[in-house]
């Protein structure tokens, strides 16, 4: 699509890659390009991860306010609202991993940009559907249920994408 990728070696700075579509994210940078390094970004495995961090420490924050208000330190004690907003967070942690793991996996191996990009929306709008519904709200079954949605169709599809890439 117009993208220019480029491959850094030693005795010769730049080199540009035929074939986009399975390289499409191996760059140069200044840094690398004294040492001959290859350098692969993966520019939706950062976004996803950095945005995946932001919401965990949101909803860490939420159950540390809470455990004050409440005075609890340990578990939950008999606070729904505590227990539930642990569950948000543990949920979060549970599953981010993997995909994150995934989606670099898929960019690593050439993926397609805008399957891979999607599948990570929509795990990302998922996993924020279900912690808003559990953290932040007393009755909210369908964002849980959106939520698990997304991220089981997004966790499910991102396997299906690897495994094409790897045999592929």
């Amino acid at each position: 699509m117009g993208t220019n990728v480029w491959l850094v070696v030693a005795s010769q700075p730049m080199v540009r890659l035929e074939n986009e579509d399975r390289l499409a994210y191996i760059t140069s940078s200044p840094r690398n390009l004294t040492t001959g390094a290859l350098m692969i970004t993966l520019p939706i495995t950062t976004l996803l991860t950095s945005l995946l961090t932001i919401w965990l420490l949101v909803l860490t924050y939420n159950v540390i306010k809470r455990r004050q208000s409440t005075s609890v330190s340990l578990e939950a004690g008999d606070d729904e609202t505590l227990r539930r907003r642990i569950r948000a967070h543990g949920n979060l942690t549970e599953y981010a991993p993997m995909m994150v793991l995934m989606t670099g996996l898929a960019e690593f191996q050439g993926g397609n940009f805008w399957i891979v990009g999607i599948l990570a929306a929509m795990f990302l709008i998922g996993r924020l559907f279900h912690g808003y519904a559990l953290s932040f709200s007393e009755h909210n079954p369908g964002g849980r249920i959106r939520g698990m949605i997304l991220t089981l169709i997004a966790l499910v599809l991102m396997v299906a994408h690897n495994l094409v890439l790897l045999v592929f």
